[in-house]
């Protein structure tokens, strides 16, 4: 009788299990982004690097940087979801998260310059996305978040509005 109950028990188990595994994918969400982090550029810029708002529209695949009043408009090409990155583990599972290309050789803002810059996804408890990181390619598939001080020249970016 009891391995009878150990059959009927197994699969719910095995389902119950499965379904905590599930994965959790964090797209780049349209909005308007604030840096929230920043390295690679000259103190003397700080406030103008810091000061640069991002408007992502992922449907149209544009990005558009206003630093100072000026706008630069660049294309967003989404890479395929195989390229996608991974963080934010927990004890079963990691996160995916959406990776894009900027189209520009160079992102340049004042003193700061990201070369080849490819946007990834933050990730959190739950999707979506409200942050997003720009870094110098490749992105690989565990990157590194942007963080004041970072060797590597990059931005981190909080959604403001959506």
């Amino acid at each position: 009788m009891r391995d009878h109950r150990r059959m009927r028990t197994a699969p719910l188990v095995l389902c119950l299990g499965l379904a905590a595994c599930g994965s959790r994918d964090f797209t780049i969400t349209s909005g308007l982004y604030v840096v929230t982090a920043a390295a690679g550029h000259m103190p003397a810029d700080d406030a103008a690097v810091r000061g640069t708002q991002l408007t992502i529209n992922h449907t149209a695949r544009t990005a558009s940087f206003s630093v100072e009043g000026q706008g630069i408009l660049m294309g967003l090409t989404p890479a395929p979801e195989d390229q996608w990155a991974e963080g934010c583990p927990t004890n079963v599972s990691v996160a995916r998260m959406e990776v894009a290309k900027l189209e520009t050789t160079e992102l340049a803002l004042k003193s700061l310059r990201i070369a080849s810059p490819m946007m990834f996804s933050g990730c959190g408890s739950e999707p979506p996305s409200n942050t997003v990181f720009i870094v110098p390619a490749p992105v690989g598939k565990n990157p590194s978040a942007c963080a004041d001080g970072s060797a590597t020249p990059c931005l981190a970016l909080s959604l403001a509005t959506r």
